[in-house]
């Protein structure tokens, strides 16, 4: 079905809720115990609370999208908002742009994303991140078990924490921390200021570092630890 307001609308079920179309003037917030919907849009918030999964297609809203379903999965098609923010177990789809706040995404299994930008800060905790570029205005913050993605580009410090294997094409920011249990490749950095690494094992050289330090003027530089 296509439903609208010109105002808030709440929609709640206790059970599985599907929607066409929805959208709001105001505020749009869903709570139900799963989510199937095609788009949702609104003028100001808009929030999805449930218990199990929720899987749909594009998300706009002018202010702040809060995507939390709580035990279970989140499929969408391509997110923009003022700010995002997303909990659950897994998150996958396109795209997300947060255009004028932070961009948030915590859950405790995989993360598969698209091109992620925002005005703000970009922090993300999840299990193995895959995603395709990263823009932050502000910082980058990441806690993961395995990350892979093609660039990633701060206005910030970047803070990069992984248990396994790190892969990147392109880092740029002001300063960079990377922390690793597993192999770092980064194919080109660009930082106005330091860039430190906690990295072990070292591949190929039978002894690990407890850091490694240098200071800016690096323009391009490769590491395949």
């Amino acid at each position: 079905p296509v439903l609208g307001a010109s105002g808030s609308f709440t929609l709640a079920g206790s059970g599985t809720v599907e929607v066409g179309t929805a959208t709001a003037g105001t505020a749009l917030d869903v709570t139900s115990q799963s989510l199937t919907f095609t788009r949702m849009s609104s003028g100001g918030s808009l929030g999805v609370i449930t218990s199990g999964n929720v899987v749909g297609g594009d998300l706009v809203a002018t202010g702040q999208i809060r995507i939390a379903p709580g035990t279970g999965s989140f499929t969408y098609g391509r997110i923009e908002g003022g700010g995002i923010a997303i909990s659950g177990r897994t998150v996958s789809g396109g795209a997300l742009w947060a255009r004028t706040l932070d961009l948030a995404i915590s859950v405790s299994g995989d993360a598969s994303l698209g091109a992620i930008d925002a005005a703000g800060d970009v922090d993300v905790v999840a299990g193995n991140l895959g995603f395709s570029l990263i823009t932050a205005g502000g910082a980058f913050r990441s806690a993961n078990t395995a990350m892979t993605g093609t660039s990633i580009s701060a206005g910030g410090d970047i803070d990069l924490t992984t248990q396994g294997d790190l892969a990147v094409s392109a880092l740029s920011g002001a300063s960079a921390r990377i922390s690793s249990g597993g192999i770092v490749n980064i194919s080109g950095l660009q930082l106005t200021d330091e860039v430190r690494f906690f990295v072990a094992p070292c591949i190929g050289t039978g002894t690990a570092p407890t850091a490694v330090s240098c200071r800016a003027d690096i323009d391009v530089f490769t590491f395949n630890w």
